[in-house]
Formats: structure tokens, C-alpha cells, sequence
């Protein structure tokens, strides 16, 4: 088969996901070293993420390292809670790949257009950048309830 040298791209094309929040499942969660070895093993993510009605916007990879940075010890602390797990007072990092894969949580998208091509990431400044998915259940918002909220009224000071 014959290729046509102007067919061919110019560039990749970028799986870009759109700044928002999203529904991320863990797929894979290992511990890798730095090409610098003096620095430590990080905790590197890959997320599935899809939108709230289910619709797949493809991988995100994501690290958490050990680190005396505020925003990488915030981090870990928002992808703890969001992923409701209980590792303890302390904790390795990589206890972390035991117990992560397969939980799901909201996570907040940006865009990074500074680099060629733009990619998206956690919005690392964003207060709910990790987020545990809501389980409550609305009690009202079952429609096979045997009366209605309309039928009821207010007693009368007789009835007493």
C-alpha cells in the first residue's frame, strides 16, 4: 500500500480534556525512581476519567511525591480523603499502590497550554483538586412512596 507523504500529520494530535471536574477511576498506581536517584520514588497515577453521565474523555496520568512542599503535602492529603482510605497516622507512599487501584473520586481539570501541544493535568491550585464522589441519597427523591407530601395538612388545635 502506497503512503502519501501529504497525508501524513504535521504533529500529533493531542487528547486533550477540557478544564472541569470529572469522575477519575484509578487503572494503575506504581512507584517509580526519578532519573535522579538522589531524589525519592514517586507515586506515579493513571486515571480513567469520564464526565458525570458516564462519557469517556480518555487517560490522565498523574505523580504524588514525598515532598516538604505545601501544595505536594496538600495534595496527598486531598487524594487521601478523596479516595477514603485510612493508612494509619503514618504512612510510605507506596502503601498507597495497595490500596488505591480501582477507587474512584472527583478530580478538577486544567489545561496547560504553555507546552506544545497543550495537556491537560489536576488543577493543583484548585481547593477540591481531589474530591470524594458524594454517596448521599436523597430520602424525598424516591417517587414510589406510598402518599403524597401535597396531602398532608396542618393539624387543627381542635384535633387536640
Amino acid at each position: 500500500m502506497a503512503i502519501s507523504f501529504d497525508s501524513l500529520p504535521n504533529a500529533p494530535q493531542a487528547n486533550v480534556i477540557p478544564a472541569g471536574a470529572y469522575i477519575a477511576t484509578i487503572e494503575k498506581a506504581t512507584m517509580k525512581q526519578p532519573k535522579d536517584d538522589k531524589k525519592p520514588p514517586y507515586l506515579n497515577l493513571q486515571l480513567d476519567i469520564k464526565d458525570a453521565e458516564g462519557k469517556s474523555y480518555g487517560k490522565l496520568f498523574d505523580i504524588i511525591t514525598e515532598s516538604e512542599s505545601e501544595y505536594m503535602r496538600y495534595k496527598l492529603r486531598c487524594f487521601i480523603q478523596a479516595i477514603d482510605v485510612n493508612l494509619g497516622k503514618v504512612f510510605e507512599l507506596r502503601d498507597l499502590t495497595k490500596v488505591c487501584v480501582g477507587k474512584k473520586c472527583e478530580v478538577t481539570i486544567v489545561v496547560d497550554d504553555k507546552n506544545n501541544p497543550p495537556r491537560s493535568q489536576i488543577n493543583m491550585f484548585a481547593a477540591d483538586m481531589y474530591k470524594r464522589i458524594s454517596n448521599v441519597v436523597d430520602p424525598f427523591a424516591d417517587t414510589d412512596l406510598p402518599f403524597t407530601m401535597g396531602d398532608a395538612t396542618e393539624p387543627s388545635d381542635s384535633a387536640y
